[in-house]
């Protein structure tokens, strides 16, 4: 890994790579250079950082955040440090053994199931059908229809960099997204599950407080 740089993904946007030998004030400074900088190319994109080592970014996170720039996942092998951000790391769903992953878009009238979790990296576009038994990640936006817990799994919960699905289901329950259109601007990733025989939609940083509790 370079010490820092921007990598474009086919599926995932931009991702920022981060090495340890990078310090603060030199992150800070290649953000604005090359980001703040081009802040309106960056704007409506996947924004994702990957980091090689353990180490503290919630700096970088909350100084993006700033200029309405939200980094969507975190890609760290180190899980210890990754319990305390607020956005979403997902090594340990990308490496699960069991996991199902699939690397590209899937297109309007495509089908995709899984017996266990589902990884989507890229996109569901309006009319294709996405099913889980278990959990469903989408790195990306899903704008298909979602089924977790396909017969089997009321626990189940669906993530998506951006949520934007007309219909979700999870277990043996349907939710239909509301009428009134959702703020763009801010775009941040969201959890779906089910709480009180409902489909609960929140965003991840609100999913995570809501299980501490």
């Amino acid at each position: 890994m370079e010490n820092l740089a921007i990598k474009g993904r086919n599926y995932l946007g931009y991702e920022i790579q981060i090495d340890k030998n990078s310090s603060n004030e030199e992150i800070i400074d290649f953000f604005d250079s090359h980001i703040i900088k081009n802040i309106e190319f960056f704007k409506n994109s996947i924004l994702t950082i990957k980091l090689d080592s353990k180490r503290n970014i919630d700096f970088a996170i909350d100084y993006l955040k700033k200029h309405n720039l939200y980094i969507n996942a975190v890609f760290i092998n180190n899980t210890k440090i990754a319990n305390n951000l607020d956005v979403p790391t997902l090594t340990q769903a990308l490496t699960h053994p069991n996991s199902v992953v699939f690397k590209g878009n899937i297109r309007s009238g495509q089908t995709l199931e899984s017996d266990d979790n589902l990884i989507i990296m890229g996109n569901v576009n309006r009319d294709a059908y996405i099913y889980a038994k278990k959990n469903i990640f989408v790195l990306g936006s899903l704008e298909g229809i979602p089924h977790a817990g396909f017969k089997t799994n009321k626990e189940a919960f669906i993530f998506a960099f951006e949520l934007n699905s007309p219909q979700i289901r999870i277990f043996e329950f349907l939710a239909k997204a509301p009428d009134k259109p959702k703020n763009t601007l801010k775009k941040e990733p969201e959890v779906a599950f089910i709480e009180n025989d409902k489909i609960v939609v929140l965003t991840y940083k609100d999913w995570l407080n809501y299980k501490m509790e």
